[in-house]
Parts: structure tokens; C-alpha cells; sequence
């Protein structure tokens, strides 16, 4: 209990996209992570059973300083019904760069896809932030 404590001191967890089964693409909404976000974060994919007919997503997490003007940070490997990824993280390295606001970029192509989808990021809070965990999804 006290490393979880630990954990939630320390990095806050922000939903990029909610729970859905996604059938096209879908540009997310950006969230506003505040000016506590480092340059240590780490994006969380999570895909179920993937259907249609060559179905393949890509999913790109985007950074922006004025919510407008968005450039990738990072890109998970593409996925398809025989990658079965259940799960997979990737590490965010912004270049110094402190991006305010992050967004999902979920690209799906094939007949008929369908890809239940979530994404969320984990990012290191500044010390003596007092903001704490955010489950509200973009």
C-alpha cells in the first residue's frame, strides 16, 4: 500500500481516449496536462478483440503548447487482428519540450474494422504539485 501511495504521489494517470470500440478514425480531444508534466511519461495502449477484414490501427500520441498546433511525441507499433496486442507501453520523450496539451491519434483502416481501444498516458508530476490523479477522459 505505501509503494502505491508512492505511485500516486508521484505520476498522475490521464485517459487520452475512453474505452471504445472504435471503426474509424478518431482524433482525440487534447487534455490539458497542466505545467507540472516532465519530460518522463510514459502512454499505456490497450486493444481487445480486434475484427474486420485487414484491419490495422495506428495510434499517435501528439503533443502541442497552445492546443492548436499538435506534433508527435510518439507512435505505437501498428496493430492488427494477428498482432493480438493486448496491451503496450511506450516511453514519451519530448526534447525539452513542455507540451501543455496531449492527444491520441488512433488512424484504423481495413474493411469493416473494429478495435475496442483505450489510451492512457502516466506523467511524472513536479514536486510540490498538489494535482492529483484525473480518471476524466478526453
Amino acid at each position: 500500500e505505501q509503494n502505491m501511495q508512492s505511485l500516486n504521489n508521484s505520476y498522475k494517470a490521464i485517459s487520452l481516449t475512453r474505452p471504445a470500440s472504435l471503426s474509424s478514425t478518431n482524433t482525440g480531444t487534447g487534455v490539458d496536462v497542466g505545467l507540472e508534466y516532465l519530460d518522463d511519461a510514459m502512454a499505456i495502449l490497450n486493444v481487445g478483440t480486434v475484427s474486420g477484414t485487414s484491419p490495422t490501427l495506428d495510434v499517435t500520441i501528439q503533443g502541442s503548447t497552445d492546443d492548436s498546433t499538435y506534433t508527435t511525441i510518439t507512435t505505437f507499433s501498428q496493430v492488427t487482428a494477428s498482432t493480438k496486442l493486448g496491451a503496450g507501453a511506450v516511453k514519451m520523450t519530448t526534447s525539452g519540450t513542455n507540451y501543455r496539451y496531449v492527444r491520441a491519434l488512433c488512424t484504423i483502416a481495413g474493411t469493416s474494422p473494429v478495435f475496442p481501444v483505450s489510451v492512457v498516458i502516466l506523467v511524472r508530476k513536479e514536486a510540490g504539485s498538489s494535482t492529483t490523479n484525473s480518471t476524466t477522459p478526453a
